[in-house]
């Protein structure tokens, strides 16, 4: 069984499997959440991708019908 911990609890410092150290992580509902660091760099990542989408349907809706 896991650990729970407090309602006040917020972070708490703990192994990350794909970081492979300790690192912060979130605490909600009084369980251990994800890895602080691995979210916000895929919360990068997709927004990334997310503005080369857009980018790439603003080109293609500007060159339209060339014939």
């Amino acid at each position: 069984m896991g650990q729970h911990y407090t309602m006040a609890t917020t972070e708490t410092e703990a192994w990350c499997n794909r970081c492979f150290s300790m690192t912060r992580h979130r605490v909600a509902g009084r369980r251990l959440q994800f890895c602080i660091p691995c979210w916000t760099r895929s919360e990068a990542e997709s927004a990334a991708k997310k503005k080369a989408e857009a980018e790439e349907a603003d080109r293609k809706s500007r060159q339209g019908r060339l014939f």
